[in-house]
């Protein structure tokens, strides 16, 4: 994805809940749950990953993002 398209919709999935858990998806059948740590730079955002701690993951590397859901 394109920082524009990011940045788009993590602003919308953090307008209430700026510590809102969500679900980012890369290539490769990888993801990361957590919650978004800052969103400006221009290549990347950081992130806090439940399970890996603070990550940096590239814009060009991110497939999907959406809302961490727990399935039952």
């Amino acid at each position: 994805m394109i920082r524009g398209e990011i940045v788009l919709i993590l602003k919308e999935l953090l307008l209430k809940n700026k510590s809102r858990k969500l679900h980012i998806v890369l290539p490769h059948r990888r993801f990361y749950n957590g919650v978004v740590q800052d969103y400006s730079a221009e290549e990347s955002i950081s992130f806090k990953d439940d399970k890996l701690g603070y990550i940096p993951i590239l814009h060009k590397n991110i497939i999907d993002i959406e809302p961490w859901v727990v399935k039952e």
